[in-house]
């Protein structure tokens, strides 16, 4: 048994964030998910269920203007705001629950890179590991030039203007239902502002040049047939973390984007309970 909770947050300059819990009784730990761009928390309850059913403790933030939480969707005004969020989160779970540790960081995507820049900025002592879920690194969506070039334009004279990330939900996984029940999801979207395009592309650099800051053991599972971000920039990114006392990358070969809504998902799942299992 498990028990669900849900609560809000002040996040960077006093943004209102939504935030989920699933605790178990005597946790081996705790995994602190970070969705990708438009998606929000809710959208991880099957893979929180499942570490549940396994003894871990699962908490989950909606970023900024993404899910219930606070802000025009898609909008952010700098794309560390995503960033402090998540370090604002991670230190508020471990105060209120300090007892739940070891505690794993894991992020998917778009939610791959913050949390990536999230461990550089904030450093490893706070973590026991970071679990990296197709991380956005580099990106395979094909962008429109007239779209790039009005992002850059936009980004000091029409900030909070939002365009289409070019993402479709057939790019995300094969499976029928689970693109039905996107569909349906009224919390989803798939805007995205020049702040966050841009400052995700500047980040694809920054964490290259100071990846040797990362300091943890790494867990990296990537897609094999992904249209959004850049598989081989993320294994490339994964064999230059030379200061990690321990790395494990999987790909999976039949998996769109969305590797834990895939084909696959069931052996991702487990991969990554035996990777957490020899943390706790």
């Amino acid at each position: 048994m498990y028990e669900r909770f849900e609560g809000e947050l002040k996040g960077h300059k006093n943004l209102e964030l939504f935030y989920q819990g699933w605790e178990v009784k005597n946790p081996k730990g705790s995994v602190i998910i970070v969705h990708g761009q438009g998606e929000h928390s809710e959208c991880y309850n099957p893979f929180a269920t499942f570490l549940n059913e396994n003894d871990w403790n699962s908490y989950a933030l909606d970023l900024r203007g993404h899910g219930k939480s606070e802000g025009q969707r898609g909008y952010a005004k700098n794309f560390d705001d995503y960033e402090k969020d998540v370090i604002i989160f991670i230190d508020f779970i471990k105060k209120t629950h300090p007892q739940s540790g070891p505690f794993i960081l894991f992020g998917h995507s778009m939610g791959g890179l913050i949390c990536i820049k999230a461990t550089i900025g904030y450093g490893s002592s706070h973590l026991s590991a970071l679990a990296l879920s197709a991380p956005g690194l580099g990106l395979n969506v094909e962008v429109p030039v007239i779209k790039d070039k009005i992002a850059h334009y936009a980004a000091n004279l029409l900030p909070r203007i939002t365009l289409g990330n070019e993402i479709k939900f057939t790019d995300l996984t094969s499976d029928v239902k689970v693109i039905e029940s996107f569909n349906r999801d009224s919390l989803r979207h798939q805007r995205i502002s020049p702040g966050v395009y841009l400052g995700m592309k500047a980040g694809f650099i920054q964490v290259t040049q100071f990846v040797d800051e990362i300091k943890l053991p790494v867990l990296m599972q990537l897609s094999g047939l992904d249209p959004v971000v850049s598989t081989p920039a993320a294994e490339k990114y994964f064999k230059s973390l030379n200061q990690t006392p321990k790395k494990q990358m999987y790909v999976y070969e039949k998996s769109l984007h969305e590797i834990l809504n895939d084909k696959e998902r069931e052996q991702v799942m487990k991969d990554f309970l035996s990777f957490i299992n020899t943390l706790a």
